[in-house]
């Protein structure tokens, strides 16, 4: 005897775009201008590919804040959360507290194997520090792994991992729970890849696009919310 519930969530999936144009005439008035085609109808921009790549940056960052702004809706004790423990982070009390959030976690999920905690970066280095005063920053479990997006540590003495997350800004929330049960969706051509750039002729400048769609759902009551200060 026994049952099998199954759970929908919703997730809407929004397109999503930014855009930027670079005028010559305005960079002829700098430095840029050395680099610049010397014809007055030039439409080769200098530095291509340095620019290209801190436009697909910049866009990584942008889908990061989405994100972030779709976990600070969905992921509240009005929506099933579990509340956590109140206060903020501090460099002498982020490893108590991280604990603490480990401890309010639903059984249901105390022993799976993707549980992560995600908090802003300013709570990630409070954290590191933390663990580092208490002399557990020897853990082979406990060392930082990657630089910028894609930084994460193992909580030593746990099976949580912490992710600083580049969208959660200089808030204090932290959000614990399975990864899996945070639904990420994205349209299958339009993804953050489709980044355009062209010279407009009738505008004399040089126009950049990045356009793509992304949603978020999650299972609130598989986490816990921790609201900070």
């Amino acid at each position: 005897a026994g049952s099998t519930n199954f759970t929908q969530i919703e997730i809407a999936n929004t397109a999503k775009s930014w855009k930027q144009a670079l005028c010559f005439e305005d960079l002829r008035q700098y430095w840029l201008s050395t680099q610049l085609d010397p014809s007055a109808f030039g439409e080769t921009l200098p530095f291509e590919q340095v620019i290209a790549d801190q436009m697909v940056q910049e866009t990584r960052k942008y889908a990061e804040s989405l994100l972030a702004d779709q976990m600070i809706s969905q992921l509240t004790v009005a929506n099933g959360a579990v509340a956590g423990p109140t206060g903020a982070f501090t460099s002498a009390n982020a490893y108590d507290k991280a604990i603490a959030i480990i401890d309010a976690l639903p059984l249901d999920v105390a022993n799976r194997d993707d549980l992560m905690m995600f908090m802003s970066y300013a709570n990630f280095r409070y954290l590191q520090t933390s663990i580092v005063g208490k002399n557990l920053f020897h853990y082979t479990t406990g060392q930082t792994t990657g630089t910028g997006l894609g930084q994460s540590i193992i909580i030593p003495g746990t099976n949580v991992k912490a992710v600083p997350v580049g969208g959660l800004g200089a808030s204090s929330k932290v959000y614990c729970g399975p990864a899996k049960h945070i639904i990420v969706v994205t349209g299958l051509v339009d993804d953050q890849d489709r980044i355009d750039a062209w010279w407009s002729k009738d505008n004399q400048e040089m126009r950049m696009l990045s356009k793509f769609s992304m949603g978020l759902g999650a299972i609130a009551s598989e986490f816990v919310y921790a609201p900070g200060a």
